[in-house]
């Protein structure tokens, strides 16, 4: 759940490159991502099963999250493509079984981290500040060690009074309690979707299609003042959509 930092840090060189070597320091080119999602390639063949079940479990949702607030947040990456779309093993959005006419589809998890985000497709990308405890990852395949990544993720949505707030906690043991400038002077909590479970290795299968899902909570309608605090479960997505009070 770290290697998005790894990925900020390739999306910041590829754009030194850029403006050390292209025409014009590069500012005409714009950087298209061919293919993205959870992807964990099994290269030993004794635990290849075990390296594959990564790419549909909730911990790979919880990176694609992290990864989606990278993206988004970057203007010269105009175009993005995830890998596959329908599939049982690489991380897909729907997971596919078996042939027509008994062939079995279900939505694996990182399908409701999409949904979710494309909802914010009109939306302004604000900028965040984040002050969080870190830690640090060792090195696995071809993403380095990682020192100083927050355990907070948090991404920043607006459009038209409303704030969407994207929160992903990246401790598997911890729960966190936050506090949240909306940058409002009043506002009213309008819902929390929250995406979590038990363990950050349960997946979504055709036998169990909903063993992760969105949980939504809805407020009444009072209008708040300065912070906003909210726990967030270990190994979790939490979205809050703000509305700013009249």
């Amino acid at each position: 759940m770290g290697s998005s930092v790894y990925v900020q840090d390739n999306i910041n060189l590829t754009k030194l490159d850029l403006e050390r070597y292209a025409p014009k320091g590069g500012k005409d080119i714009e950087i298209h991502i061919t293919e993205y999602g959870p992807l964990v390639y099994p290269v030993d063949k004794k635990h290849a099963f075990e390296d594959v079940a990564w790419n549909r479990s909730f911990t790979g949702a919880l990176y694609l999250a992290c990864l989606f607030n990278v993206i988004l947040k970057e203007p010269k990456i105009t175009s993005a493509n995830h890998l596959p779309m329908c599939q049982d093993i690489f991380g897909a959005l729907i997971g596919i079984r078996g042939n027509y006419p008994d062939r079995k589809n279900w939505r694996h998890i990182v399908y409701h981290v999409f949904q979710a985000y494309t909802k914010m497709a009109d939306h302004e990308v604000m900028a965040v500040n984040i002050d969080s405890p870190t830690y640090s990852t060792p090195s696995m395949g071809i993403v380095p060690k990682l020192d100083n990544v927050p355990y907070i993720d948090a991404g920043a949505y607006k459009t038209k009074g409303n704030l969407t707030v994207f929160l992903i906690n990246r401790s598997v043991k911890d729960n966190a309690t936050i506090s949240i400038d909306t940058g409002m002077d009043s506002f009213i909590v309008e819902k929390i979707t929250t995406l979590k479970s038990d363990s950050y290795k349960a997946e979504n299968s055709p036998e169990k299609p909903d063993n992760v899902a969105p949980v939504i909570t809805e407020f009444e309608q009072i209008t708040q003042n300065g912070s906003y605090k909210v726990s967030l479960p270990k190994h979790s997505l939490t979205i809050i959509d703000f509305t700013k009070a009249l």
